[in-house]
């Protein structure tokens, strides 16, 4: 019987006539490809079938052609059935016709030209899975591999024969005699899935391979959508903010009208500025240089650097400054004016004040969230590895098992993929800090706190990589029952360059003192306990899906579930602390964009608390039950991939976080607003509270002194203020101040200062002796800068 080569859509490859001859007619009536008539078959027409649609797997491997031509290699012998060392079972040498090798002319010996007939599985991707042994020298070639999570003894096969192979294979779909089989439009509409009648393993969730309704990737595509989502967010929110010392106060104040010329101008940002990096050019209306000297750095205070001024007439200055932080190495500058009046109190317009940083990029927010997510995957995967997977198999006693010991390396691999994305991370923040430093200046290396923590968190981060890479090299060669010293060395070197880099930070250089950077670390041990373990279990989940680990499984959950419970204390514990130093109040919260990125990690918290509650309150219980852990198990792993990514998004927000200023470094480290003058031997310390930003009620306080030796004057009798608004209509107001002692006066919660511009207040001063004695100042109020 001649054969004939048939190209089957449903992913039969080939067809034999041995079958009925209803079964032929059916499939020639068929809309199939067929070889034309009269050509002989071509090894390429062999190729474009699907090779693996319903044969043997490692037929598939060896790419074997069922027909061959003359000069082809003759394929390996065959066992015939029924024959060699398993007793005749051998699911690899089916169909069970045999082989014959005859010869065709003076060429080689080839297999005789046969088709194979294979019955299609009801499954859409043609599938039967079913336990088979692997056959080292037929193939892969002889290369054995290890049981991975991809490379389970499971393969496609060729259903065996008798009522046995038609039961394991599911339903038969096939027409019975007397039955006539799909016609018209249900002969060539797609199939469904089809549910089995043989009982289902829900805890085995292994999927057969994807069939040509299912290669669209849903799951791949909305991954994938969420990380685009995510990257244009973080570029919008890049946009709009910037970063980062800013401007906090000066002495001239910003628009401050002074009666008489100043020495020098200091200025105090919200963060230390880096020693070597700060500037302040004073220029007249000509756009004349008055400053003289170099420009000094506070030893009491790193924010604050000033300059000497040359003797200056009456008139508006323009104050240019520029600095690198300290803190974040972020360059910013800034500019503002101040007048002096002249022998009449009359002054010139002022420009307002202004304070400009670099935007925050892309690519710095990139190297923060690799240095976060680094230091996460790192020690969430040691911890896993010591402290829950080893100890989980020793309790069940299944650490003898092959795939146990290839989760433990993957957890290994894992972990030192973490120390590389530290090592990367945190090498482009001090690269990028370094740019900004002058050339001459070898010492800047580690010239400022930002740069001495960078530096100490990348040194850790190298050792860390190396432990890692030893613990990896160890565990590829054996896996010992006792828990490796090079994972506790990693966990600690984890642990240190977490706290290395808190002292780096805006916590650090709040006002808390040690407060700050302690926090600041817990906080992120936390996070990476919590956040960095979710990662680590959604690297071993094929792992933990299998069936012989569901025990060690069930341990390893369990058992996180109570760490988790620890590391979400110490974040909430320390997020507050946090939050009070870097936020302060809760109009900052509401009122700002780092306020709002602030809430927005918190609205990430709750659904990752809400999951690992329900995981540990109503799920976790069922795994103690052995007839519930196979789906107990299942859903665990389902909702830790959830978990897991939204808490890569709570690390991609603290990278956002760290790139901005904090609400409370932006605001006066003094909230009153001060000004000094002198007239007829009399010192004028006049203090405004709050700072005059907006028209508001405030509260005037007056001190005066001797211009002599500086000592308390004690003859004043009474003071009063005058308030007069320059350049409008409205008259002068006079109120008189309260005396607490004979040199304290002062107003509480007055209104005077109602409508925004430039106010003229004189202090006016009744002594025991001698005439009246009046200083004038002049206070912007609600002035742009």
């Amino acid at each position: 019987m001649s054969p004939s080569l048939l190209r089957v859509r449903g992913g039969c490859r080939l067809a034999h006539s041995r079958r009925s001859h209803r079964h032929r007619d059916r499939l020639d009536r068929s809309h199939h490809a067929r070889v034309a008539p009269g050509r002989r078959p071509r090894t390429r027409d062999s190729r474009d079938l699907r090779t693996h649609r319903g044969l043997d797997h490692g037929a598939c491997h060896r790419r074997r052609v069922e027909r061959p031509r003359p000069r082809d290699r003759p394929p390996p012998l065959e066992r015939h059935e029924r024959v060699g060392p398993r007793g005749g079972d051998d699911p690899h040498r089916d169909p069970p016709d045999g082989f014959r090798i005859r010869r065709q002319g003076p060429r080689a010996p080839v297999r005789e030209a046969r088709l194979v007939c294979v019955r299609r599985d009801p499954h859409p991707g043609g599938r039967v899975l079913r336990p088979a042994p692997w056959d080292p020298e037929h193939d892969r070639r002889g290369r054995v591999r290890g049981p991975g999570p991809r490379r389970v003894p499971l393969r496609h096969r060729v259903p065996d024969r008798g009522p046995d192979a038609l039961a394991a294979s599911g339903p038969d779909h096939r027409p019975r005699p007397g039955e006539r089989g799909p016609t018209g439009a249900d002969r060539h509409r797609p199939r469904g899935r089809v549910r089995r009648d043989r009982p289902r393993d829900r805890g085995d969730r292994r999927r057969d391979p994807p069939g040509p309704q299912e290669a669209n990737h849903p799951m791949r595509l909305r991954v994938l959508a969420c990380i685009v989502l995510l990257a244009l967010s973080l570029y919008g929110v890049a946009t709009v903010v910037q970063a980062h010392a800013e401007y906090v106060t000066s002495e001239p104040h910003a628009n401050g009208i002074l009666p008489t010329a100043p020495t020098g101008v200091s200025i105090t940002l919200s963060e230390a500025a880096q020693a070597g990096t700060a500037s302040i050019r004073v220029t007249d209306v000509n756009g004349t240089r008055v400053d003289l000297g170099t420009v000094n750095r506070s030893a009491s205070d790193p924010r604050t650097f000033s300059v000497g001024l040359a003797p200056i007439a009456p008139g508006v200055y323009t104050v240019t400054w520029s600095a690198v932080s300290a803190v974040d190495g972020h360059f910013t500058a800034g500019s503002f004016a101040f007048a002096v009046q002249d022998s009449k109190g009359n002054f010139p317009p002022i420009p307002g004040a202004t304070s400009g940083a670099q935007p925050i990029s892309l690519a710095e927010i990139a190297a923060r969230g690799l240095t976060f997510a680094g230091l996460a995957i790192a020690l969430g995967a040691v911890i896993l590895a010591g402290f829950l997977w080893i100890p989980a198999g020793e309790e069940t006693g299944l650490s003898d098992r092959p795939s146990f010991g290839w989760g433990y390396r993957a957890l290994l691999q894992w972990a030192w993929v973490g120390a590389v994305l530290v090592v990367a991370g945190t090498s482009a923040l001090w690269v990028n800090a370094l740019i900004l430093l002058p050339p001459a200046d070898p010492g800047g290396l580690v010239g400022s706190a930002f740069l001495a923590a960078t530096a100490a968190r990348l040194t850790l981060a190298i050792a860390l990589l190396l432990v890692l890479w030893v613990a990896s090299r160890r565990a590829a060669r054996a896996l010992s029952g006792v828990r490796p010293v090079e994972l506790l060395v990693a966990a600690g070197l984890g642990v240190a360059a977490i706290m290395a880099g808190s002292a780096g930070t805006h916590a650090a250089a709040a006002s808390w003192g040690i407060a700050g950077p302690i926090a600041d670390s817990i906080h992120l041990i936390g996070v990476s306990l919590w956040v960095g373990g979710l990662l680590g279990l959604l690297r071993i989940r094929p792992w933990l899906r299998e069936p012989d680990l569901r025990p060690v499984a069930g341990q390893v959950f369990a058992v996180f579930s109570e760490l988790a419970g620890w590391a979400v204390a110490l974040v909430l514990g320390a997020g507050v602390v946090l939050s009070l130093i870097l936020v302060g109040t809760l109009d900052a919260l509401v009122g700002t964009t780092y306020g709002w990125i602030v809430l927005a990690k918190i609205s990430l918290f709750a659904p990752i608390l809400a999951i690992g509650a329900w995981n540990r309150y109503r799920v976790l219980p069922a795994t103690g039950d052995p007839a519930t852990l196979p789906a107990s198990v299942s859903t665990l792993a389902r909702n830790v991939r959830f978990e897991a990514v939204l808490g890569a998004v709570v690390l991609a927000l603290a990278a956002v976080l760290t790139t901005i200023s904090p609400v409370a470094s932006t605001t006066p480290g003094d909230a009153s607003y001060r000004l000094v003058a002198s007239s007829d031997g009399v010192v004028f310390d006049l203090q405004i509270f709050p700072f005059p930003s907006v028209p508001d009620p405030y509260t005037f306080v007056l001190f005066l002194y001797n211009q002599t030796n500086g000592a308390e004057y004690n003859d004043a009798t009474n003071a009063t203020l005058r308030f007069t608004l320059l350049n409008s209509g409205i008259p002068r107001q006079d109120i008189p101040m309260t005396q607490v002692h004979g040199y304290h006066f002062y107003i509480d919660e007055s209104p005077v200062l109602s409508k925004p511009g430039y106010w003229k207040i004189e202090a006016l001063v009744s002594r025991t002796t001698g005439p009246d004695v009046t200083a004038t100042f002049n206070v912007p109020v609600g002035i742009p800068g």
